[in-house]
């Protein structure tokens, strides 16, 4: 593509370019205050986005923000008035927006968030706490990757109201691959070394429905042999797959023997399924205790011994 042509793709994708910046910054700065602190690093998150955002720095909504941030980035106070006053000029430019519908607007602004979380690699369990709250007024983006991953990584990771070493470095991890596969070069300043890519990660809460869906399973069920999983299936006019695919609904990922599920690594299907939810896809991973509890509210389950 020559020079010419990039600069035109550029001019005309312009706006949403900007809305998606703006986006960024309100989820960036939900992210770097949720623990009501800034430090150097934080603040150094602030002035890449500046940066990558130069060429917009005439326009509105940026003529008034970028000189804020500029003042706190050299030192000035960041309070909760200045911090209100600028999620306030975001949420203005962005509410009613054209170019991007709630899904798209709400998951560019967790993007952001997570940035900010990990842009001092110190992960608290009040800035988890505070992520929860802010994804418990986002039902719409349930079954939109990553929203589905971060909630139930924060869901195990709370359940002991403490963050340890090996779930610090987890969740770090798992914010340096989302951001980097999403190409966030200012919010991934401190990514691993080496990918750790945190597989098996199950919906948390999922609805499940079974007639007029599709499953496939992966791992060694708790509750019997697969094949008792796929009769439920069958008998509730639900459809068995043997693979994943893009149009696969669940996942199913068995119980036996995995007590860490929340966060460890199963192989090729869950593998193939996070890469189709990557792509958009509405793939739901799902716990087998979860199935069970769907089965149970939808009626009868068959003889295990069948």
């Amino acid at each position: 593509m020559s020079d010419a042509s990039e600069r035109d793709i550029r001019v005309f994708n312009g706006p949403r370019r900007l809305e998606k910046a703006m986006h960024m910054l309100e989820g960036i700065v939900r992210g770097v205050t949720l623990d009501r602190r800034l430090n150097d690093d934080e603040m150094i998150v602030l002035s890449d986005w500046i940066g990558e955002n130069f060429e917009f720095r005439n326009k509105h909504p940026f003529t008034e923000v970028v000189p804020r941030l500029e003042k706190i980035v050299n030192g000035s106070v960041f309070d909760e008035e200045e911090r209100a006053d600028i999620l306030w000029l975001c949420e203005q430019f962005t509410t009613g927006s054209k170019h991007f519908d709630e899904v798209t607007k709400d998951l560019q602004i967790l993007h952001g968030i997570m940035g900010g979380i990990a842009a001092d690699s110190a992960v608290t369990v009040e800035e988890l706490r505070a992520l929860r709250t802010w994804m418990d007024e986002k039902p719409h983006l349930h079954s939109c990757w990553p929203f589905d991953e971060v909630n139930s990584i924060i869901s195990a990771v709370l359940a002991d109201g403490k963050v340890d070493a090996k779930e610090h470095e987890m969740i770090l991890h798992f914010f340096a691959d989302v951001l980097a596969f999403l190409n966030h070069k200012s919010l991934n300043r401190k990514a691993p070394s080496e990918s750790s890519f945190v597989g098996g990660i199950c919906a948390v809460s999922p609805t499940i429905q079974f007639e007029g869906r599709s499953f496939c399973f992966t791992g060694k069920p708790k509750r019997g042999p697969k094949k008792v999983l796929q009769k439920v299936v069958e008998e509730k006019r639900g459809t068995v797959k043997a693979n994943v695919a893009g149009d696969l609904n669940y996942l199913v990922i068995g119980a036996d023997g995995n007590e860490c599920w929340a966060y460890s690594a199963y192989g090729r299907k869950i593998e193939e399924a996070i890469e189709y939810r990557k792509s958009g896809e509405k793939i739901t991973i799902v716990h087998e205790f979860d199935f069970w509890d769907a089965v149970e509210d939808a009626g009868r389950t068959p003889d295990e011994e069948d």
